[in-house]
């Protein structure tokens, strides 16, 4: 068996703040601009400062900038880099970092690690010839609640480019509740690319992001390592422009089927042949609960019936803030029925590798709704009781599946099916090897358990649990249990 996954955990600012320390916590702040007069120069005051937590907290915007921000390898798990609005000022919720450089990125995270950068709109104003956001060999590195795109009226003259560009040994590098987006067509061929996949460990995890107005694909995931890993949860694809011929292609994988993967509640506003690609012997980034909507659908400032309140970028009057870009009607398309409720994410569930989804672009607390709460798909969470998707219960969701114990000397695992249909159970070791199967038909509603027979091997086995429907459609649940003996 190869050696088990090392998973590395996020250590949130909430979290830190809060841990049980021998000494007082070192923060420093910086002041950008009133104080310190650009993005990199408070940069390069953090790198030295010695502190735990080095904050950079700006409070004017927009901030102009010529050139990349550029973060490197100075931050370790003792010393952390937080990039935010400035929390003292209420009329500030979110800050524009514009660029004005048509050839760099606008963040540039190269070697860099336990880097969080928050609550910003990070935008290209001018002619793109770059990626906006690229992350080399990034590790521990969170871009969470941020609108990431072009603002500008004139499409690239480039071809290549993406709003958010991951690769070379990445681990743990995430993006939560963010928008990637293009006021026009023709921008950016990629929404996210991510490939680079060199060691065991390496991982990206996705989770609410909406995509919208990639020239070739949504979201491409590239992957040449065994037991590395890629999460992928809630996300929301689609083209608002009028599509080219041929239709641009929502999700593409090259996971290679060594790696795992960890994806549900995904959704793709696309005909039907251009959901997804899977290259040869590669593995299902979507999910197979993917769900499909029709463009017609995506969104309509005056219609109330479509997905989204508004899904153009309004650049009139300068400075509108657009609070409504990418928010769901409260009954429209994606959020009129139990089928549209995501995935609701904890620490170390539905798998043992997820983050917690604990808010969404707005800081609206996940899961929403009435108790015991639903999330919803993409960066925006409608969250007021009743408003068209009831709670995610226990007997609203199509199919549940957890270990008895965990860890376990004795594999067994309980279900729940609300659907009839035909229920699979799969069991692997860290290699891929399957270590047990059992096949049952169910009717609807059932409960039950599978028990392996004999013991399995030590250390961690990942099971999926597969209801085929009646009605064809499939519902997965999965994640690993670690077995002692």
């Amino acid at each position: 068996m190869r050696v088990p996954l090392r998973i590395l955990a996020l250590v949130a600012l909430s979290s830190l703040l809060g841990a049980s320390l021998a000494r007082a916590l070192v923060i420093k702040e910086y002041h950008v601009p009133s104080v310190t007069p650009t993005i990199q120069a408070a940069v390069a005051l953090a790198d030295v400062d010695g502190s735990d937590l080095s904050i950079i907290d700006l409070d004017a915007s927009p901030i102009t900038t010529f050139g990349e921000v550029l973060i490197g390898n100075a931050y370790k798990s003792g010393h952390r880099l937080l990039v935010r609005p400035d929390p003292t000022i209420a009329t500030l919720p979110r800050v524009r970092v514009v660029s004005i450089d048509p050839g760099s990125s606008v963040f540039h995270l190269n070697g860099a690690g336990y880097v969080t950068v928050e609550d910003l709109d990070i935008f290209r104003d001018i002619t793109n010839a770059h990626h906006l956001v690229e992350i080399e060999t990034g590790t521990q590195v969170l871009f969470q609640r941020c609108r990431i795109g072009s603002i500008y009226a004139t499409p690239s003259g480039t071809s290549g480019w993406a709003n958010v560009w991951i690769q070379f040994y990445p681990v743990h590098v995430m993006l939560r509740n963010c928008v990637m987006f293009s006021r026009v067509a023709g921008t950016f061929d990629e929404g996210i690319h991510v490939d680079g996949f060199q060691d065991l460990g390496n991982s990206v995890l996705l989770y609410n992001n909406d995509v919208s107005d990639y020239g070739r694909e949504g979201i491409h995931v590239i992957d040449i390592q065994h037991d590395s890993y890629v999460v992928m949860r809630n996300n929301v694809v689609a083209n608002v422009f009028a599509t080219t011929d041929p239709e641009p292609l929502a999700y593409h994988s090259g996971v290679i089927n060594t790696a795992f993967v960890y994806s549900s509640g995904n959704a793709a506003f696309a005909t039907a042949a251009r959901v997804q690609t899977v290259d040869a012997a590669c593995l299902d980034v979507a999910g197979a609960d993917v769900d499909l909507l029709s463009p017609g659908v995506l969104g309509n400032t005056a219609d109330p019936s479509t997905a989204f309140q508004q899904v153009q970028w309004n650049a009139v009057p300068p400075g509108d803030a657009n609070p409504l870009f990418f928010h769901l009607w409260p009954s429209g398309a994606l959020h009129d029925g139990l089928e549209d409720v995501g995935t609701t994410v904890g620490a170390g569930s539905p798998a043992i590798v997820d983050d917690a989804v604990t808010d969404d672009i707005d800081h609206t607390v996940r899961p929403g709704g009435a108790a015991p709460g639903h999330t919803d798909r993409g960066a925006h969470q409608v969250d007021a009781p009743g408003v068209g998707v009831t709670a995610a219960s226990l007997t609203g969701r199509a199919l549940r599946a957890a270990p008895r114990r965990n860890p376990t000397a004795d594999f067994a695992l309980d279900y729940v099916a609300e659907r009839t249909g035909t229920l699979t159970v799969d069991v692997f070791d860290a290699s891929g090897r399957r270590l047990f199967h059992d096949q049952r038909d169910v009717v609807r509603p059932s409960r039950g358990s599978v028990r392996a027979p004999g013991r399995l091997p030590s250390g961690l086995a990942f099971y999926r649990v597969v209801l085929d429907d009646a009605a064809g459609r499939r519902h997965v649940a999965s994640g690993r249990v670690a077995v002692i003996r």
